[in-house]
């Protein structure tokens, strides 16, 4: 096998195990609502899950924008690589198969659910079901994250892409665009992209990055 369908493979290996994992999860989190009655915990689910993963994408984001390279072990190839690849080349992920935009994507997912599944279960609990509910939500919204991150880039995204687009529910070509435009140094978050004007007016992750820095060299 060659080295491109043995990472194709395992490619699709990562993304069929997340694809399980959210199943299994999406079956927990609607037991746990159904046993506790606690429907009206989705909306709140939704909303702080989408939040979240918008932010932790942007932390993931910020850290393989402005730490490393592309020749780091481990962390270079599989994740600083393809974030360094779209600096340059913004129509690169455009032009990636469904495989390659989300296998990456996939390695954080089956983490964190195998650990929840692994998990033994507790008495049926209004904070459970809600905290299942919570993590499906931002498993699944992060694993979207680079498909909404490359119809950013595409000039041929589907027309119900550019509504949701323009209502704000994914990240639009115009907010991803301040990325691109200010040296890559703000507008992380890629889900929604909600979050970036917040953090940005606060420089958020420019004060993250000076503090990482500095106690990088104290260590030293």
């Amino acid at each position: 096998m060659s080295r491109h369908s043995a990472s194709r493979a395992t490619e699709a290996g990562l993304v069929l195990a997340a694809l399980g994992l959210l199943a299994l999860q999406a079956q927990r989190a609607h037991a746990g609502l159904a046993s506790t009655g606690s429907w009206s915990m989705i909306a709140g689910a939704l909303v702080v899950g989408v939040l979240c993963a918008d932010f932790a994408t942007g932390i993931v984001h910020w850290f393989c924008d402005r730490f490393f390279d592309e020749q780091t072990p481990l962390l270079g190839a599989a994740l600083i690589r393809p974030f360094r690849e779209h600096h340059a080349d913004p129509q690169a992920m455009v032009r990636h198969g469904l495989l390659e935009l989300h296998g990456n994507s996939a390695i954080p997912i089956i983490a964190a659910l195998g650990a929840v599944q692994l998990l033994e279960r507790g008495p049926p609990s209004v904070l459970g079901a809600s905290f299942d509910a919570w993590l499906l939500v931002v498993a699944a919204t992060s694993m979207a994250t680079n498909q909404f991150h490359m119809w950013a880039h595409s000039a041929s995204a589907p027309r119900i892409v550019r509504w949701l687009q323009a209502k704000g529910v994914i990240l639009s070509p115009t907010r991803h665009a301040v990325h691109h435009r200010h040296g890559f140094d703000r507008s992380y978050c890629m889900t929604t992209g909600l979050l970036n004007p917040v953090l940005d007016r606060i420089d958020f992750f420019g004060r993250l990055e000076r503090g990482v820095r500095a106690l990088g060299s104290a260590v030293r």
